[in-house]
């Protein structure tokens, strides 16, 4: 089956959860709303946060939402690397590409070669 734009959308459409909410970052290019634009350091209890608002806005009620779990459906997709800030209380952070390895990376794991970004 050739792998057309119109496959690749029904793919898209198709994903779960955990990959929904991810290319949704990835098109936005934010990977918390409050951010300005891709911050490749941040939190991991932010992030879980995140993704644990979006499962309830979209009434996923069994998606597990914990930082292994998240961190290890993001290294699947994006080549992650985990951290620790240094000043305050040290929490743990996961340290991101940059943006368009991100989108690359994503797209490559996906099998998608006409990825198509709104930003």
């Amino acid at each position: 089956m050739p792998n057309t734009k119109a496959l690749e959308r029904q793919k898209l459409e198709s994903l779960g959860p955990f990959d929904t909410w991810l290319h949704q970052k990835l098109t936005e290019g934010k990977l918390i709303p409050s951010n300005k634009g891709w911050e490749q350091e941040q939190l991991r209890s932010s992030m879980v946060a995140d993704f644990g608002m979006f499962v309830r806005a979209n009434g996923h009620k069994y998606e597990r939402v914990s930082p292994d779990v998240i961190g290890r459906k993001l290294r699947k997709r994006l080549i992650v690397v985990s951290g620790q800030l240094s000043t305050g209380n040290r929490e743990k952070t996961w340290i991101f590409p940059l943006l368009a390895d991100a989108r690359q990376q994503f797209a490559d794991s996906l099998g998608l070669k006409h990825p198509e970004w709104d930003v």
